[in-house]
């Protein structure tokens, strides 16, 4: 728990203030009589939440008159002491201190934070300052709507506050292996959407309508076939039919690689040609040619001859090669000719089924499966939708069920505590999860402001008894608007409370007896105008 805060800009009277030291249950910062006000007390209470990791004390009217400075503060735990200091300046980090409060190391804000949830031994997966953000209750902070008790800001969503409030309560985690389910569904179908969509997946129908019509394309499909087997072979077996595409797929092969072969030794022959080294003249075919042409020049035309003779003899090696290559090529195929058509005889097809019928049946076997397969497509996605249905439908149904659980938890307590305040002569505060994402908080039949801020009162205070949650602190703000007689009882419950809470009140003699008894039992700090402000001086006058 806080033992204590100290500051060396804390005044009274001109004179430096000792520590402020806290115990159990409820501390008291107590104005004075007359109700004065900028004397500190919401500043001392924002100070509580600055010391629980929170940043809005830096940016308050305290910080900007007085300067940039440093608050000190320790914990106990367990008889250990934690000593620790934090600027005004520096709000990324807190200073590890020993008893003398000097820095023996840094934390950063986060695991400043992190350590303060182990030390009070949180268990709830929510972060420390969310817990305890939303329950320090101070003037100047967002959190003060007595109609949004949930809310940690008011820009916040009811789902944001509620999931909150169920991370508190330990309830959050016993639903998200539903969302688990759920978000992997969705997944899983938008993959397959997207899979479609660029066609990774053959072409999907997207109607229960063009699913009917497939079907109903695929019988007359069926009906086709089974007339073109009729009408073929009567007496054609189902295993002759089975083979009639393997057949078709072989004869496709043996197309293909016949056309390689023929290209193969076209290419082979050319080779073969050039390999010849074509017809060398001799001096008698020069002779007849210069008596045809007399003017020609014949020395000319044997040079040439010869330069064409030197440079097949220089090509012949590449050429030795290409020919050894396709020659290499060409036995591959008939290797592979040789092969499919084994294969083809072993089938028997040959002897019992026509090429046309091959082709026919392969077509409408091939319109057939493309249909069937756009159909298993359909189903698929259907049946994805359907799972991210049922898991949606199942999540619901879980989420609905454990608000309703939690939604009892705390207005039972909240009928016991208010039973207390008003001997059970008033309707206690109603907290209504209509789902995860929205929420009403009200009294019936009672819109007064007392009974509103009273309601706010009761609602923290069970969330304080039915959870983890440290400690709870309510600004004076919220405490002066509900009658004497109630705050009496108020002040009852605070003080019952085995965790800290943390008030401020001005001193008011139409408290009664009692309640001006528990204040003055409980103050931890006292505060008044003329010097005895928090830091010794007001800043609202001229």
């Amino acid at each position: 728990m806080l033992i204590e805060i100290r500051c060396d800009e804390f005044r009274s009277y001109g004179k430096p203030r000792p520590p402020i030291i806290f115990h159990p249950g409820l501390n008291t910062v107590l104005g004075d009589s007359s109700g004065s006000n900028s004397i500190g007390k919401s500043t001392f209470l924002l100070i509580v939440d600055f010391v629980f990791g929170g940043e809005d004390y830096a940016k308050s009217d305290a910080v900007r008159n007085i300067g940039q400075h440093t608050i000190q503060f320790a914990f106990e735990f367990n008889g250990n002491r934690f000593y620790f200091s934090r600027s005004t300046l520096d709000l990324g980090s807190v200073s590890v201190c020993n008893s003398n409060y000097l820095e023996i190391d840094s934390l950063s804000l986060s695991k400043f934070r992190d350590t303060l949830s182990e030390l009070y031994n949180i268990h709830q997966k929510i972060s420390f300052r969310d817990m305890v953000g939303r329950y320090f209750r101070v003037y100047g902070r967002d959190n003060l709507s007595e109609k949004r008790p949930l809310h940690a800001v008011a820009r916040e969503s009811d789902e944001q506050a509620i999931t909150a409030l169920l991370k508190l309560f330990g309830v959050f985690n016993r639903f998200e292996e539903y969302k688990a389910i759920e978000r992997e569904n969705k997944a899983k179908r938008n993959a397959y959407k997207e899979a479609r969509k660029y066609e990774f997946l053959p072409f999907s129908i997207t109607t229960k309508k063009q699913y009917t019509d497939n079907c109903r394309k695929i019988a007359e499909l069926y009906e086709e076939l089974e007339t073109l087997t009729l009408q073929t072979d009567k007496n054609l077996s189902a295993e002759d039919l089975q083979q009639a595409d393997e057949a078709s797929e072989i004869k496709g092969k043996l197309a293909y690689a016949r056309r390689q072969r023929s290209r193969f030794k076209s290419q082979l022959q050319a080779v073969e040609v050039n390999m010849m080294q074509g017809i060398i003249p001799t001096e008698g075919n020069l002779a007849d040619l210069s008596r045809f042409f007399p003017d020609a020049n014949i020395k000319s035309i044997a040079e040439i001859e010869n330069f064409h003779l030197r440079m097949q003899h220089i090509l012949s090696a590449e050429l030795k090669e290409e020919k050894q290559r396709l020659t290499a090529l060409i036995t591959s195929v008939d290797n592979e000719i040789e092969r499919l058509e084994n294969e083809q005889r072993k089938l028997g097809i040959p002897t019992k089924l026509s090429k046309p019928f091959l082709d026919k049946y392969s077509e409408l076997n091939g319109k057939i499966r493309a249909l069937e397969k756009q159909n298993e497509a359909y189903t698929t996605f259907q049946g994805l939708n359907e799972d991210v249905k049922i898991a949606a439908s199942r999540l619901m149904e879980v989420q609905d069920q454990e608000l309703r659980f939690l939604e009892n938890d705390i207005n039972a307590e909240m009928v016991r505590l208010n039973d207390f305040i008003y001997d059970g002569t008033h309707k206690p505060p109603i907290l209504d999860l209509k789902s995860v994402k929205s929420y009403v908080f009200e009294t019936p039949d009672d819109t007064g402001t007392g009974t509103s801020y009273k309601s706010l009162v009761v609602f923290d205070l069970s969330v304080l008894k039915l959870t983890e949650l440290p400690a709870l602190v309510h600004d004076s703000v919220i405490l002066k608007n509900i009658g004497d007689q109630p705050i009496e009882r108020i002040m009852e419950l605070y003080l019952k409370c085995q965790k800290q809470v943390f008030i401020s009140l001005d001193k008011d003699d139409s408290y009664t007896e009692r309640t001006s008894e528990i204040l003055r039992n409980t103050t931890v700090l006292q505060l008044s105008a003329n010097g005895n402000e928090l830091f010794g001086r007001s800043w609202n006058t001229k």
